[in-house]
């Protein structure tokens, strides 16, 4: 361990240069006064509590001074580390704890007091399941003599979402935000933690951070791209040596047992307090009444093992050997926050000892499905008892009574279509002209011109369009002019800048910088509308897994809550799904339609004479009506000032009633039952029609008109019975039945009617 005086030049050393507050010690140390302390200064004015509640904002001080979650901390040095730890220390006891037990917790008053006439080098705030915060560490990104910041953490702090200071080392970056992440992570020089940790606090704000603590969705996925594509790209041979490592096989657990082995020190006292240590051993001795056993003998951890003496010659089967993880699990009462008496798993005992070691869970090979190789470290047993724990395992839930929320109504651009700040889809056959709809859409609001309904659109404003399918200059670009857009209104998204090169922009990847441009005076407030085209670009991984789909669309929801802009997604249907509901048919996972909040929906009708009528429809949506539409044309029209040019335009034509199901199944020819009563009954007809042998199909068709059977479902009847069609001379075809599905084809293929 470190003594005082190597603290101090560390410390010195390190904060040079940093506007601090020093502490005034209780006590003369004329030997700390040359170091700036690390404990927190009052960043901004002071706040009581019930001011602090009169305020709509709060400084990051003021919230967290608020909430008695605070502990102090000293800097230390562990044998075989490379660098100094800074274990949590209890302001009551004055010793190490746990910085999950609330028992250790006191206010920031108290813990700063604590640290003052103690000599500790800091006090810590405790993050807790109901605290509402996540706590963010970027280390090693700041030169902590010239202040100068990595340019990866630079850009991420100037996305400026929540309060960010400088960790106690000054080569570090700290940030709380406001929310829960839903796991930690900890990789790449970035670790993200929602609870189960404590985090150093200084007061150091970083100049142009805000001071308030917020939301930061955006900061979060940036940091997580980050650590994506500092991973290594493996092959299937490398994941193959990575799986099989050469020598003796170890598991995660293994390996933790083998590292708490070697760091006794550790976790053994704050797993057991009042245990004997013996230096001439290095071992440590826990006496049965400690244990609260009525047994003689004594548990001893030592380097060389674990031995429950105390069970070693009771016929326990493992002689009373033991691991320190089987330590954590049976021996210590209430040691791990929420588990009582046998509820500790395998799993739970493991992470408690890499928090002690100090260590990530994944360096020693942890994955969320470790369950697989419990049996084969601990038996059957446990590893069932572990999987029954973790079962029924229940994280806190925060509750807020609904009186306490103040509702608010929605934002309706185009009342029951378009709606700020929500996710929307505009799906359809790739005939539909779904690009050239939303580019008509375009025209309305950066206008503020009139709907298909003869509203007027209230908020006229920006619109940003990013499409990786067409091309700008000679497709976009025309298609909004010729449909009558405002040109000096629309921006189209194309490179990012990275570093000083520009680079394409990537939906999967850039969110939080489209975020930082939103925030630019030029555009903050101003943009109604974001077209991505398609919306699949937004999904890094694979967009058929639901998982996958939420992770890589929530930058976009994020963005569209944060600065109230409309997203209208735009994605295909699925080949022969006609018939299935609309939610189905959309290509990908049903995570995009459960997304959006408002799917928008096209269609194409063919007649027989070869026209077409093109149906706009107001699908599935929880926030208003799902019922009626508009028929569209998607026309040719020559681009206004370029008479040399012409494009489509779509053209909105009279309003259609009814759910886009039923008219998505009757534009189809599948009936307004969806088909399958439809087609059953149409197949049922042409059986008994034909089964007397051929017939005209002039015949055919009149027969099915009186049966009030649609040409189009006739013909799916015709297929699934492999009516065969033949022709009798130039203008005369007939139908028969027979099971020769092959030669129905091949009529198709000769030119066959249908």
């Amino acid at each position: 361990m470190r003594s005082h005086r190597d603290r101090q030049q560390h410390n010195a050393a390190t904060h040079q240069g940093q506007d601090q507050c020093r502490l005034k010690s209780r006590r003369a140390r004329p030997q700390r006064t040359a170091r700036p302390s690390i404990l927190a200064p009052i960043c901004g004015p002071k706040m009581t509590r019930s001011a602090a509640k009169d305020n709509a904002t709060q400084t990051a001080f003021a919230y967290l001074r608020s909430r008695p979650q605070w502990l102090v901390w000293r800097l230390e040095t562990v044998p075989g580390r490379p660098k100094p730890t800074k274990p949590p220390y209890s302001a009551k006891t004055l010793r190490k704890c746990s910085a999950t037990d609330p028992a250790n917790w006191v206010s920031y008053e108290e813990a700063k007091a604590v640290a003052e006439r103690h000599g500790f080098d800091g006090v810590g705030f405790a993050l807790s399941p109901d605290d509402g915060l996540t706590g963010i560490d970027l280390d090693h990104c700041r030169d902590p003599k010239t202040g100068e910041i990595a340019e990866w953490a630079r850009r991420i702090l100037e996305l400026a979402e929540t309060y960010c200071e400088v960790s106690p080392s000054g080569s570090g970056l700290r940030l709380f935000a406001k929310g829960k992440v839903r796991s930690a992570t900890k990789d790449a020089g970035i670790e993200i933690y929602g609870d189960k940790r404590y985090l150093t606090f200084t007061g150091n704000r970083v100049p142009g951070a805000p001071d308030e603590i917020r939301a930061a969705p955006f900061t979060v996925h940036a940091l997580h791209r980050r650590i994506e594509s500092l991973r290594p790209k493996q092959t299937k041979q490398d994941n193959r040596a990575e799986a099989k490592p050469s020598g003796e096989p170890k598991n995660f657990f293994r390996r933790v047992n083998d590292l708490a082995m070697k760091n006794l020190d550790a976790w053994v006292p704050e797993a057991f307090p009042t245990a004997v240590f013996h230096p001439g051993t290095g071992a440590y001795r826990i006496s049965s009444a400690d244990l609260n056993r009525d047994l003689e003998e004594d548990l001893s951890i030592a380097p060389e093992g674990i031995i429950d003496f105390g069970v070693a010659d009771m016929g326990d089967p493992r002689e009373g050997k033991r691991t320190p993880i089987d330590v954590i699990m049976i021996y210590p009462e209430d040691l791990i926050e929420g588990k009582g008496e046998g509820e500790v798993s395998v799993i739970d005992a493991a992470l408690w000892l890499c928090e002690r070691l100090d260590v990530d869970p994944p360096d020693l090979g942890w994955k969320e499905r470790e369950q697989e190789n419990l049996s084969d470290v601990f038996g059957d047993d446990l590893g069932a008892k572990d999987a029954k724990a973790k079962k029924g395992a229940s994280p806190p839930v925060r509750l807020t009574r609904a009186s306490e929320i103040t509702p608010e109504r929605i934002n309706w651009f185009w009342t029951d279509y378009l709606a700020a700040g929500k996710m929307h889809l505009l799906a359809g056959p790739s005939t539909a002209g779904k690009t050239t709809l939303a580019l008509a859409l375009t025209a309305v609001l950066t206008t503020g011109g009139k709907w298909p309904d003869g509203s007027t659109c209230a908020e006229a404003g920006d619109v940003l369009i990013w499409s990786g399918e067409d091309g700008i200059a000679d497709t976009i670009v025309p298609r909004l002019l010729a449909a009558g857009a405002d040109a000096s209104r629309v921006h189209i998204i194309q490179g990012v800048m990275d570093g000083k090169k520009e680079r394409a922009f990537d939906p999967s990847e850039d969110m939080a910088a489209l975020s930082v441009a939103l925030d630019a005076p030029e555009l903050r407030g101003k943009v109604r509308l974001l077209i991505i085209d398609s919306l699949a670009s937004a999904v890094a991984g694979d967009a058929h897994r639901n998982n996958e789909v939420r992770r890589g669309l929530q930058p976009v929801v994020d963005l569209a809550e944060r600065h109230g802009v409309a997203i209208l997604g735009i994605v295909h249907f699925s080949k022969g799904t006609q018939g299935r509901n609309v939610m189905e048919r959309i290509n990908g996972s049903l995570a995009f339609g459960a997304l959006a909040r408002i799917v928008l929906v096209c269609a194409v009708e063919e007649a027989d004479d070869g026209s077409k009528r093109c149906l706009f429809l107001r699908g599935p949506c929880n926030i208003g009506a799902s019922r009626g539409g508009w028929e569209y044309e998607i026309a040719v029209a020559e681009v206004p000032g370029h008479s040399d040019i012409s494009n489509t335009v779509a053209r909105f034509g009279a309003a259609l009633t009814g759910s886009a199901q039923s008219i998505l199944n009757e534009a189809e020819g599948l009936g307004e039952e969806g088909g399958g009563k439809e087609l059953a009954k149409a197949t049922a007809f042409l059986r008994g029609f034909l089964e007397k042998g051929e017939v005209e199909l002039a015949e055919v068709k009149a027969a099915a008109s009186a049966q009030m059977i649609a040409e189009r479902t006739l013909r799916r009847a015709k297929g699934e019975l492999g009516v065969i069609a033949e022709q009798r001379g130039a203008r005369r075809w007939v139908w028969r039945l027979e099971n020769a599905k092959e030669a129905f084809a091949a009529a198709d293929a000769d030119g066959g009617p249908f």
